[in-house]
């Protein structure tokens, strides 16, 4: 029995996409609509929330090229884990989701928990800017989220795109 072997990226995109390629995409969040949701409860006007959607997203896309992180991975990522030099930016203390290993004696699949070395990224790279505004305003979790089922108007409940309760009976 012959094993297939898994395209990587540079089988599909031919090696680095580039950084107009990247660029794009950062650019696209400027285009994109934000709708209000029923779990963010906040004070920012209509525009102000608009913008700040957009520089989180930014955000998000640099710093999961700029880290190789997996998006669950980048999410639990604080400020504390960046570390902002003159020329690096030093992320520590990265967790690996999703990645196994076999235990010999079972032959079971083990989850590793670990986190990943020191990855350095150099400051002029031209998708830093998005990644290290966005940390440096940020106290705790750079990628904070609201926690499932959060507390709406003293209900609890969890929502789809139409607005319908899931919850419901």
């Amino acid at each position: 029995m012959t094993r297939k072997r898994r395209a990587s990226l540079s089988d599909i995109t031919g090696g680095f996409c580039g950084w107009p390629f990247l660029l794009d995409i950062i650019r696209k969040c400027e285009e994109t609509e934000y709708l209000p949701s029923p779990v963010w409860e906040t004070d920012l006007q209509d525009q102000e929330y608009q913008r700040h959607l957009i520089e989180r997203d930014q955000a998000l896309i640099a710093t999961l090229f700029e880290t190789g992180g997996r998006v669950a991975e980048v999410v639990r990522l604080r400020s504390k884990h960046f570390n902002f030099g003159e020329h690096w930016i030093r992320v520590t203390s990265m967790p690996l989701l999703k990645r196994y290993r076999k235990d010999k004696q079972t032959g079971r699949t083990i989850p590793k928990k670990e986190t990943r070395g020191t990855i350095a990224i150099p400051r002029d790279e031209p998708l830093v800017p998005h990644m290290m505004n966005w940390i440096l305003k940020q106290d705790d979790y750079v990628f904070p989220s609201p926690k499932k089922g959060k507390e709406i108007n003293g209900e609890c409940s969890r929502l789809n795109k139409e607005g319908m309760n899931f919850d419901e009976d």
